[in-house]
């Protein structure tokens, strides 16, 4: 779980099949995913000046990175 401004960035499996990436809004709770992936993800980190969100991504046994700009979403 990574707090950031107003939202927590965690990896749940909240409704949905897979664990995914989500943005919490602390005010509401709200549930938004940041990528709807037919994988599972973990590894989830924030960059130091809390811009960069990175995960891997589960895809067939491979692990692939995943890296959003925040400030853009």
């Amino acid at each position: 779980m990574l707090l950031r401004r107003k939202s927590l960035y965690v990896i749940t499996d909240f409704e949905s099949e897979f664990l995914r990436v989500q943005r919490v809004e602390i005010a509401s709770w709200r549930h938004t995913p940041l990528l709807e992936l037919d994988w599972d993800c973990s590894d989830l980190t924030l960059s130091d000046d809390a811009r960069f969100l990175a995960f891997t991504a589960n895809e067939d046994g491979v692990s692939r990175l995943h890296v959003f700009d925040l400030n853009t979403r």
